[in-house]
């Protein structure tokens, strides 16, 4: 219990200003942070099946709603509605028990969106630092207005900002282990410019309790329209705290229930859209929950009963924070989601990991987030594709058969030792559809050059669908370029059962198929004395 309090207050203490700041950056506005900060905090606790996790709004929320209201919602009802549909798909994830398959994600995917993310967050938080407008959502929109912002810079906001950079980064160590430290740079900075930088901007009204948004107006032509960016936002949310629980495991002992978590997620994000709230994923509370001890639902409940002191009776006193502050808070946690250990060593990692993060981190920053997601799923899918095909295409053995180690002894009729009138391909124990062309191809050419062939298939453990029929292609193949009999053996049971169930060795007479090498060979020593 006493790490579960301590670790709640820590958690709820770092989450008051991240949930303000991804409110300004989402464009739904402080009060919309903490109000999806709390519901998610408090649903995901009770119903998720996370140790230790605290769900909240972060940057990859905070981003996308950005881009709902830039280009998808008109009115907070709208965007309201898809937060409400993002989370209602996140039901749906978990009802399907579709949150197993988060352990696809490939991790230079993941670690190119939190890099893209980062640098994002950096771009836009330049503009309240400087004491202006935000310029836009995407990277080059913020360059494009930056020369503006620099002309009318507001003074006090800039060097508020500044010094509560340096404050954010001197306070580390042992420091932290007393108060986070995004909340000293919250409480010095705030005083700040409330005593001596007071023309810095800052939240401005914060209303007290829950609002209520009304939906009855949409009409079915957005709902439609919402599908979209509903669907992005609730995969990108669920790959963001499933990975986050994946983590937090190997520290806390424990095995998290991803289709739970997913469920106390969505049932949070629903409940937080219909109060205007910004919708959550895995809030970096977590961490300093974790860390200090939270490991319960009371931890959870902890950071949902400090968000909710604040927001019924805090409100007048979070009215006075600078945006600066804020601003100061977001690129420090801009500059800590870039994947350093990756990007510094571009040139040394493998070029399949770099690839994938350096397209999906240009694709980000420069086009749509979907484009990224789908782009940088196919180049990940086709770089393992070929790194797959490299290592089953290692294991394929093609060889000619001597006559002398079929035809033993006297059985020898022809006076060449060295004549091979029949080959021998012994598959790799995988073989899927990244070798299966391959494979096809190489294989075309031997089987021409044989009079009789034998299909070892005892190492093989997994076939997939196209090797499957690439292997019923290669036996027709060799059957129509001249070979007298094409014997199959050592299929295992599951592979024979594919392979059947698909109706492609049906034309093989059964005397054609071999328990092992051993039989096939006496199969095929009947063949070639019937060409003698």
């Amino acid at each position: 219990m006493r790490g579960d309090l301590l670790g709640g207050i820590t958690a709820g203490v770092v989450s008051l200003p991240i949930a303000m700041g991804y409110g300004i950056l989402s464009g739904l506005g402080p009060a919309a942070g903490l109000y999806g900060a709390f519901a998610t905090a408090l649903i995901s606790s009770i119903v998720g099946g996370a140790r230790g996790v605290i769900a909240g709004p972060n940057v990859i929320v905070a981003m996308i709603v950005a881009v709902v209201v830039t280009d998808y919602a008109s009115s907070l009802a709208e965007a309201a509605t898809i937060g409400i549909m993002a989370g209602a798909i996140q039901l749906i994830f978990a009802l399907l028990r579709l949150g197993r398959y988060v352990t696809y994600v490939p991790q230079s995917l993941i670690s190119g969106f939190f890099t893209a993310f980062g640098v994002l967050v950096i771009a836009s938080q330049v503009f309240p630092a400087l004491g202006v407008a935000t310029g836009g959502v995407g990277l080059i929109d913020n360059l494009r207005a930056l020369p503006d912002a620099i002309r009318d810079l507001n003074a006090e906001a800039l060097t508020l900002a500044l010094f509560c950079l340096v404050l954010g980064a001197l306070w580390r160590g042992r420091l932290t282990k007393w108060l986070p430290g995004s909340f000293v740079v919250l409480l010095v900075g705030t005083a700040v410019g409330a005593l001596w930088l007071d023309s810095a901007p800052v939240v401005n009204e914060i209303p007290l309790g829950l609002p209520s948004v009304e939906l009855s107006a949409l009409s079915a032509d957005f709902v439609v329209r919402a599908i979209e960016p509903a669907f992005m936002l609730a995969l990108l949310s669920s790959i963001s705290i499933l990975v986050v629980s994946l983590n937090m495991d190997v520290i806390t002992g424990t095995q998290h229930h991803s289709n739970r978590t997913l469920f106390g997620l969505g049932l949070g994000n629903v409940i937080a859209a219909t109060f205007g709230g910004l919708s959550g994923a895995a809030s970096s509370a977590t961490f300093v929950n974790i860390f200090s001890g939270g490991r319960t639902v009371v931890a959870g409940l902890t950071v949902a009963g400090f968000l909710l002191a604040v927001i019924v009776f805090l409100g007048p006193v979070v009215e006075h924070i600078p945006l600066a502050v804020l601003a100061a808070i977001l690129i420090a946690a801009g500059w800590s989601l870039i994947d350093w250990r990756f990007i510094l060593r571009l040139h040394r990692i493998p070029a399949s990991f770099s690839i994938v993060l350096v397209v999906t981190v240009v694709l980000s920053v420069l086009t749509t987030l979907a484009a990224a997601l789908v782009i940088g799923l196919v180049v990940a899918w086709l770089l393992n594709a070929r790194r797959l095909e490299a290592l089953e295409m290692r294991s394929l053995v093609s060889v000619p058969l001597l006559d002398a180690t079929v035809l033993r002894g006297d059985e020898i009729v022809d006076a060449d030792r060295f004549r091979a009138r029949s080959g021998l391909v012994v598959l790799p124990d995988r073989v899927t559809m990244a070798s299966a062309r391959q494979i096809g191809r190489v294989l075309r050419v031997d089987l021409s050059q044989h009079r009789a062939i034998i299909f070892e298939l005892s190492r093989v453990r997994f076939l997939d669908d196209s090797a499957a029929v690439t292997i019923s292609d290669l036996i027709h193949v060799a059957r129509s370029r001249g070979a007298k009999r094409v014997l199959i053996s050592g299929m295992p049971e599951d592979v024979g059962n594919r392979i059947h169930s698909m109706a492609l060795l049906d034309d093989v007479p059964e005397e054609d198929f071999a328990t092992d090498l051993d039989e096939a060979k006496r199969k095929l020593l009947q063949t070639l004395l019937s060409l003698d």
